[in-house]
């Protein structure tokens, strides 16, 4: 989704996370958020880095 010139991508179901991962600059709005559950990686929030979440989505559909 894109508002006032930012993008924010979300993906996976974050639901029951027990530890989220930021890599990146969440002040400078330019980060992605990994969502965990049990050291899994279950979900994923990036702003401004559209890329990561889709290369998440790629690699958790072929790992199954």
């Amino acid at each position: 989704a894109r508002h006032w010139d930012k993008t924010l991508n979300y993906s996976g179901i974050g639901k029951g996370y027990d530890d989220i991962i930021i890599d990146g600059d969440i002040n400078e709005l330019s980060f992605v958020a990994y969502y965990a559950l049990k050291g899994k990686i279950v979900a994923s929030a990036s702003m401004n880095k559209s890329n990561v979440t889709y290369i998440y989505i790629y690699m958790n559909f072929r790992l199954k």
